[in-house]
């Protein structure tokens, strides 16, 4: 956090799971804009305020319960993301076949991005999977990777 400069953003995933003292560090740095660094042991410590810059912080988390009243408290903006509609998948899917340099109709793309539980993290593991399937099947008969690739997708994976 000492390294920010002004208008940057710090980005804290799975925010629930921060240890109490590290929320006690991030109070003054999100309220005031400081850090307390302490310097020495015991009772001769120094506690010394290192200034920030004025950052942003956005914290995410899947798991918005286990936030600590304190914590949530100093956030002024809570927002909550929804999953993806399948169309919006199918698009982020085809951009990234696209990039993959993979061929596919859009009867299969359909399909798979229906599989990914609203989650394009999951349509590209399941593209890279059909990846690496129709890869192995090089030299084999022409729907072989197809078929590899429509059980890993039965699979789930």
């Amino acid at each position: 956090m000492t390294s920010l400069e002004k208008k940057e953003v710090f980005f804290l995933d799975e925010i629930h799971r921060l240890q109490p003292a590290v929320e006690e560090v991030l109070y003054p740095a999100m309220e005031d804009f400081r850090v307390d660094l302490i310097i020495g042991q015991g009772p001769g410590a120094r506690i010394h305020p290192f200034q920030l810059g004025h950052f942003t912080l956005i914290g995410a988390t899947t798991r918005a319960g286990l936030i600590t009243a304190p914590l949530r408290w100093r956030f002024g903006i809570v927002h909550r993301l929804d999953f993806y509609e399948p169309a919006d998948l199918l698009s982020s899917f085809n951009r990234s076949a696209k990039i993959l340099n993979i061929q596919m109709d859009e009867g299969g793309a359909e399909e798979i991005a229906g599989r990914c539980r609203g989650t394009p993290r999951i349509a590209n593991r399941l593209l890279a999977g059909i990846a690496r399937a129709i890869l192995r099947s090089a030299g084999r008969r022409p729907h072989h990777g197809l078929r590899s690739a429509r059980s890993l997708a039965d699979a789930g994976c």
